[in-house]
């Protein structure tokens, strides 16, 4: 008897298991499925199999959860130059304001402002408009602590005796002005000339900058709120794109004193963005290079000019300061910095044998001259003036070397992928292709679920379709005697019909035969008769 397609007995599935066990380079697998070892060798490779895969899972877990901490390395690299970048250095002078330069009125008014500024005890509102009016109608303008002070500080014309760079003679032409919490302070090669910045090329102290400076303490005003109570020079070895922090990073040179500042190199230090380091940059409004120092400065001015419209005046020099409350994580460490490690060391000044050299060399003489026209009331000795009021300093590298500490990714993507492969070799025998072998596996399965899945339902339908067969055949059946039945009672009822209209025809026309002849017998009497 013929079947029905779907009544055909179904092939065996493929044991794709099995299938797989057996061809893949996973190692392990195809001893489980061997079915001609004995059963222990095979438990014994199945938990051999299995603790080699847990394994292999812990380590890649490990990796990547190593990769993900975003690990870096330091790199340090020594490098010789025949020739290093020099730094900006700044000097300032303790004393902030000249007496020479103020009267006693000055005095007096100008200590309202400072006493506002240093927050010391209360101020008559009285007093404060005096004081504002005095200064506006001497200056025509309105009062400003940075004006005033560049105005009556220490000049650099008369700081600055001496200068020679490279042996070659320099200037306070070569110094640009900055306004610090110690006044007007004055930066060698600040990088915002035009020729740009200097480079030492050879090393020694013959190679760097050397100053001779005139402190000028017979200048000193004698007001503590002027200055500091220090007498001498403050001074400061930074990076040209650094502003220069002279209350945590200066140094200082006592009168007297010749001050040696020797640099063994540039320390260059380069860091990584987030997530690996903690280094950015930001654009700046007042400043054109990025560094902590200057967007710090930058946060602290904004936040004081919304809060009382000012500023503190040694930070009016970046166009408009340590302020608490300041959120200073706003401003990252520059990814590029470069650090001088300064190593100072002193020499007293000046030898008695070459006081009459130095006098003559850097007019002494006319300096004492011109502060007795001032009638300041000097009285001292050349060696007594030298040595209250002179400072030299020297600042050079005594090496050319570049320190350059690099940080570095330590775990990349290839890395990343090797240190797995090296997991999956070690544990398993695997390899990337090996995954290959599991992908198509899983895909293989798939398919043969959504094909086992699909001849079901087709199945179930056939089923339900065979159910309804011998139900649709008895009411085909039915329908078809049911009709015989009525087309032959239709035939029956039809003939009837027309045997009833045949008889009704004779009937009518025996009727009306009749008729007639009983009309004619009628109309003929005679005939009765």
């Amino acid at each position: 008897m013929d079947t029905h397609p779907w009544q055909r007995p179904r092939s065996k599935s493929i044991n794709l298991e099995k299938k797989f066990a057996e061809r893949t380079t996973c190692h392990g697998l195809g001893h489980i499925v061997d079915q001609d070892v004995p059963k222990v060798r095979r438990y014994l490779w199945s938990i051999v199999t299995l603790a080699a895969s847990v394994g292999c899972m812990i380590g890649s877990i490990q990796l990547l959860q190593y990769v993900l901490s975003f690990p870096t390395n330091i790199d340090i690299e020594i490098i010789h130059q025949d020739s290093l970048i020099f730094p900006a250095v700044t000097i300032c002078n303790f004393n902030q304001l000249t007496k020479t330069a103020l009267s006693e009125e000055d005095n007096r008014h100008l200590q309202t402002f400072l006493r506002i500024y240093h927050r010391k005890g209360a101020i008559n509102k009285k007093d404060l408009e005096l004081a504002t009016s005095y200064f506006r109608n001497k200056t025509g303008v309105d009062f400003h602590l940075q004006n005033l002070t560049q105005d009556l500080g220490h000049r650099k014309n008369d700081i600055i005796v001496s200068c020679l760079w490279d042996d070659q003679v320099c200037g306070p032409e070569n110094f640009t002005t900055i306004f610090t919490i110690y006044g007007n302070c004055y930066t060698f090669n600040s990088g915002a000339k035009k020729e740009g910045m200097l480079s030492q090329r050879g090393k020694g102290s013959a190679h760097g900058l050397r100053l001779v400076l005139n402190i000028e303490q017979y200048k000193y005003s004698g007001k503590l709120s002027y200055g500091s109570p220090d007498a001498g020079i403050r001074f400061a070895v930074h990076s040209t794109a650094d502003l220069p922090e002279m209350d945590a990073e200066g140094m200082s040179i006592p009168p007297g004193m010749h001050a040696y500042a020797s640099i063994p190199g540039a320390d260059v230090i380069e860091g990584l963005p987030k997530p690996w380091g903690q280094c950015g940059s930001q654009k700046l409004k007042y400043f054109d290079h990025y560094s902590v120092s200057s967007c710090r400065r930058e946060k602290e001015i904004d936040f004081i000019l919304q809060r009382c419209g000012c500023v503190e005046p040694h930070h009016a020099s970046s166009s408009n300061p340590v302020s608490v409350g300041i959120n200073t994580n706003v401003c990252p460490v520059a990814c590029v910095q470069t650090e001088y490690n300064v190593e100072v060391s002193y020499a007293l000044i000046p030898s008695q044998v070459v006081v009459n050299d130095i006098s003559d060399q850097y007019n002494v003489t006319k300096i004492i001259e011109n502060a007795r026209n001032q009638r300041l009331n000097l009285t001292m000795s050349k060696l007594e003036f030298i040595r209250e009021n002179f400072a030299f300093l020297d600042v050079y590298y005594k090496d050319l070397y570049l320190f350059k500490t690099i940080q570095k990714q330590a775990s990349g993507f290839v890395a990343f992928l090797s240190d797995i492969g090296g997991q999956l070799g070690l544990f398993v025998g695997g390899s990337f292709l090996t995954m290959f072998e599991f992908f198509e596996y899983i895909y293989d399965k798939c398919f043969q679920q959504t094909k086992r899945s699909k001849r079901e339902i087709s199945r179930r339908m056939q089923s339900i379709r065979e159910k309804r067969r011998p139900e649709s055949m008895a009411s085909s059946t039915s329908v078809r005697g049911n009709l015989s039945t009525n087309v032959h009672n239709f035939k029956v009822n039809e003939s009837i019909s027309s045997h009833n209209v045949r008889s009704n025809g004779i009937k009518s026309k025996f009727r009306r035969s009749n008729s007639e002849h009983l009309a004619n017998i009628r109309i003929s009497p005679s005939s009765i008769d």
